[in-house]
């Protein structure tokens, strides 16, 4: 759950009285079938990793979702499954499972490399063949703290690889990228390149603006 930064969870205009930055969360989204099973007096969630509140997660990520105070134990976790799958259209769970008190932190110390799908729009127009170009954006890349998250990240330059790289061609100025890239990695400014501060970037090889649409994560390492 996230508390408004407003307010910090009181409620007030900007979050609607709901004390909440946002409608929904994954938590909210699930923890009530978990809660009214167990009889616990409130629930906390911990996922593994997490991405912008606009991008789609497509791929399977681990979470833990810690009952506090449970009065029930004996669970039926295949039927328990299905009555989450059935009480929202926005999250699918699978292989459900008992686990340790030290699973969160585990879970929370991975470092998973990532497979993203990303819309490109870009302002020149662009060939098939110009698209070979993306080829560079293989191996190393240097990215300066992003500017949208500056404000909670320290500023120094972080070294990543993106491992694999794939593209189709849409017309003069649209693609689609897949991209494999070691955890961490900005996907959003190895598009558009930050004003220079991620290189090589889609940007940068084309020569030409370049905005991302649409992104969604399609695969998490294990």
């Amino acid at each position: 759950e996230w508390p408004c930064n407003n307010c910090r969870g009181s409620g007030c205009d900007e979050c609607d009285w709901t004390g909440y930055q946002y409608p929904t969360s994954v938590q909210q989204e699930i923890q009530e079938p978990f809660i009214q099973e167990t009889k616990a007096i409130e629930a906390k969630f911990h996922g593994a990793g997490r991405e912008d509140i606009n991008v789609k997660c497509l791929g399977k990520r681990e979470f833990v979702l810690e009952l506090i105070e449970p009065l029930n134990r004996d669970l039926d976790l295949e039927k328990l499954q299905k009555k989450v799958n059935e009480a929202t259209d926005k999250i699918e769970v699978f292989d459900l499972q008992f686990t340790h008190s030290d699973k969160p932190a585990e879970i929370k110390q991975k470092h998973a490399n990532k497979t993203y799908r990303a819309k490109i729009k870009t302002q020149e127009e662009i060939t098939e063949k110009d698209l070979e170009k993306l080829e560079g954006l293989l191996g190393e890349v240097e990215q300066e703290t992003p500017e949208r998250v500056e404000h909670r990240r320290a500023e120094k330059t972080r070294v990543r690889e993106v491992l694999e790289t794939d593209w189709e061609y849409e017309d003069q100025h649209h693609l689609t990228l897949e991209v494999k890239a070691e955890a961490g990695t900005y996907i959003k400014e190895l598009i558009h390149s930050d004003e220079g501060r991620t290189v090589p970037s889609v940007k940068g090889l084309l020569g030409t603006e370049s905005e991302c649409t649409q992104l969604d994560v399609i695969g998490i390492d294990k």
